[in-house]
């Protein structure tokens, strides 16, 4: 009978709020982490809706790209001609971690 593998797992924001509890000086509570990352969340929202990039410094930057529609016709695939709807342009969210990242992981 073959092992389960086990698969890693990241933190889920209850855990996330008491390890920073734990690494912080004694001076902030839990109730204080939990305020500061709405904060930061709220400003990030805030930040990618004017100026479509944000960053958080020595860990990630989140850029707003904004992926082209397409018109409506008749276009060859696999040699056949099919009809393709139009596809409207959206704006999407990626992430990437800056140099400070990479350099801590490895």
């Amino acid at each position: 009978m073959a092992t389960a593998k086990t698969r890693k797992r990241s933190l889920t924001k209850a855990e996330l709020i008491q390890a920073l509890v734990k690494e912080t000086s004694t001076d902030i509570n839990r109730r204080q982490v939990v305020e500061v990352l709405e904060a930061l969340r709220t400003v990030g929202y805030r930040q990618l809706r004017r100026s479509g990039v944000f960053t958080i410094p020595g860990f990630t930057k989140l850029e707003v790209k904004r992926r082209k529609g397409s018109k409506a016709g008749v276009r060859s695939v696999f040699g056949e001609d099919r009809f393709m709807p139009a596809r409207p342009s959206i704006r999407r969210v990626s992430a990437r971690a800056v140099k400070a990242c990479h350099d801590a992981v490895g």
